[in-house]
């Protein structure tokens, strides 16, 4: 089990508390542990990608001030976008 993004872990990254560039999160899933990234970098612009509808609409309901896109990471790879941290949380099983 991967542990949240807490204060220790933040500042340990490299991360200030007033960061405010773009994160993406791959999978959100349910945003269990986006939660705490959430806290721990409350002013940056967070975008959840998961492949399951189903995930993404229990992720809104916990955190629905994030930015949300249903596909799969590979298709959407090819996007034009840019974040500064990619998180890639219990991304391989």
């Amino acid at each position: 089990m991967v542990p949240p993004m807490s204060d220790k872990r933040r500042r340990a990254y490299g991360f200030s508390a007033d960061f405010s560039g773009t994160l993406l999160d791959v999978p959100i899933g349910t945003a269990l542990y986006t939660i705490d990234t959430y806290r721990a970098l409350p002013h940056a612009q967070i975008t959840g990608l998961d492949y399951s509808q189903t995930m993404l609409e229990g992720a809104k309901n916990g955190l629905p001030m994030l930015d949300y896109v249903m596909s799969v990471l590979f298709k959407a790879m090819f996007a034009v976008w840019i974040f500064q941290i990619i998180l890639l949380t219990l991304f391989l099983r």
